[in-house]
């Protein structure tokens, strides 16, 4: 990837406050977390025309189709459940 093209920052909003997301130059925000933080991550981008990627208070959704093998299924999401004790998103 070219220089800039991606960032990732892994902290506490309070440490950083709304600077980061009120900053001219990130014109996107991805955000993966609580929903009470989400909203305010929505609310101040909202109010810069900044879009936001939002991935809230999910915990380990998992879709199975008609034709899927129910006990693949489950046993996919056990594993993928406790894989690193849930501290993955798997997409």
């Amino acid at each position: 990837l070219p220089g800039g093209l991606l960032n990732v920052v892994v902290t506490d909003i309070a440490e950083i406050g709304d600077a980061f997301l009120e900053h001219p130059v990130p014109k996107v925000i991805s955000f993966t977390g609580s929903d009470k933080v989400g909203r305010h991550v929505a609310t101040v981008c909202a109010a810069h025309f900044k879009r936001a990627v939002l991935e809230l208070g999910g915990n380990s959704a998992l879709v199975v189709l008609d034709d899927a093998d129910v006990d693949y299924a489950v046993d996919a999401a056990v594993f993928s459940r406790y894989v690193h004790q849930g501290q993955v998103c798997m997409a």
